[in-house]
């Protein structure tokens, strides 16, 4: 049986909220500097800023034995936060 990539806890946290908010933080600067005009510049950094929350969750999902559909809950106001808090306290494998 193939083994899951799984991330702990502390790589989820660095990865979902420290290296995405940068690609965030860019794009909420240049949002600014325009005027509050959204371009494609900024439209491609939040995407990629997504990207990384959506690997990190399902790799840490992985790990506290959950299937990768629960990721879906990111979307959903309430349950996203709360499954981000379970992602951050659950221990895992």
């Amino acid at each position: 049986m193939l083994n899951k990539p799984t991330i702990g806890r502390l790589e989820y946290f660095f990865y979902a909220y420290i290296v995405a908010a940068l690609p965030s933080g860019l794009a909420s600067h240049y949002l600014n500097e325009n005027g509050g005009q959204f371009n494609g510049t900024i439209f491609i950094l939040y995407i990629i800023s997504m990207a990384i929350v959506l690997t990190a969750a399902v790799k840490r999902l992985g790990d506290v034995n959950l299937s990768p559909f629960f990721c879906i809950f990111l979307f959903v106001p309430i349950l996203n936060i709360l499954l981000v808090l379970y992602l951050l306290f659950a221990s895992g494998r």
